[in-house]
Formats: C-alpha cells, structure tokens, sequence
C-alpha cells in the first residue's frame, strides 16, 4: 500500500513546504541552484509505524489506515529521526496535535482555495487513475489499434 495522490498532495499542501515540528519550519523542498534544480529534503512520515514493529506501531490500523493521510506527518530529517528514535516522547496523540496545530498555521497563513483546488484535482487524477487501471496498463492498452480502430478496455465497459 502507498500514499495516494491526493494523499501526498494534502500531506505537502497542508503543510505548506515545511517540517510540521514544532518550531522548525524548514523548508523541504529547496531550490539547489539558479538552474532551478531542487532538493526534496522533506520525509512522509509515519505517525503509527507502517509496521507493528516500527514506532508506535502497536496499533489496531490496518495496514490501509497507516499509509493514509491522517496517519503521516512531514518532517526533516533530523525530526524524523527524533520522533521515530523516542516513542515515549513522541506518542501517537502529541504527534497529531504536532500536525494539526501546524496545518492550521499554515491553513491561516496561506490562501486555503488554492490549497482546495489542489486536491480536487488530485481527487480527479487518483479516480481517472483507477478507472484506467495503471497497474494493469500493459493488458489493456495491448493492441489498442487494431484494423484502424482505436479501442480501450477498462474494468467496466469497452469505450470506442
């Protein structure tokens, strides 16, 4: 399982580029030269571990539920490496304090209908995704001309 698109979108959005830690702010995403090259500094990470092994991984999420949005916080590294290094520190409730008080920062701080549309257009993208089946795109899409006809297969109607 992985973090959809919508669900990327809306961990980066929310947190407008910045280390959801208290007090850090660090931008994540950092332009490397005048060439407009870029270093993603910034890590999705998971506030109930993916695994039950992993930090505050001993949880009743399904595995569904710990790669959601509401499951993943974005840090830098070096928070990352503090919350995820001390779990009785950092438990599960202060984490998602930690991330709501920085998204309503951020959501007061920065015009919130840029941030809407965004995800309705990840929305958009993630169901068009789905209903091309992606993960299937080599078994749908072989032999899409055939005898001058284009045709699409997808899980519930052939289009033409």
């Amino acid at each position: 399982m992985s973090l959809s698109v919508q669900g990327r979108k809306m961990l980066w959005g929310r947190s407008g580029n910045r280390c959801s830690y208290t007090d850090c702010s660090i931008e994540l995403a950092q332009e490397h030269d005048a060439t407009a090259n870029a270093v993603v500094i910034g890590e999705e990470a998971h506030i109930v571990a993916q695994s039950v092994r992993g930090p505050r991984g001993k949880s009743p999420l399904s595995p569904e539920q710990r790669d959601a949005y509401s499951n993943l916080v974005l840090l830098c590294p070096t928070h990352h490496n503090l919350v995820d290094s001390d779990e009785d520190a950092f438990p599960v409730a202060r984490l998602l304090t930690m991330k709501k008080a920085h998204e309503a920062h951020v959501r007061t701080s920065l015009d919130a209908s840029k941030l809407q549309n965004d995800e309705q257009w990840a929305r958009i993208v993630d169901g068009f995704t789905g209903w091309l089946e992606m993960d299937n795109w080599d078994d749908n899409f072989t032999g899409i001309f055939v005898g001058g006809e284009a045709r699409l297969k997808t899980r519930k109607r052939v289009v033409t």
